[in-house]
């Protein structure tokens, strides 16, 4: 297998190829790892924004009782 070119080859695109199944599965789960963050980043913003919108409801609703 040495000295057959072709084996060599193959050989080197094996590799080749199971390096790049490695990665795919590496950046998979990247993948999956970053919507789950960004899934909570993006909640956690709607809820501060809800928050936010009680708040100056509710501190609205004070100051026109204070006059």
């Amino acid at each position: 297998w040495l000295a057959d070119e072709a084996v060599c080859k193959g050989i080197r695109l094996m590799l080749e190829v199971d390096r790049c199944n490695e990665e795919e599965r590496r950046l998979s789960r990247e993948w999956s790892v970053l919507q789950e963050w960004f899934s909570m980043e993006w909640k956690s913003l709607h809820r501060a924004l809800q928050n936010e919108g009680q708040c100056r409801c509710q501190c609205h609703v004070a100051n026109s009782h204070k006059v």
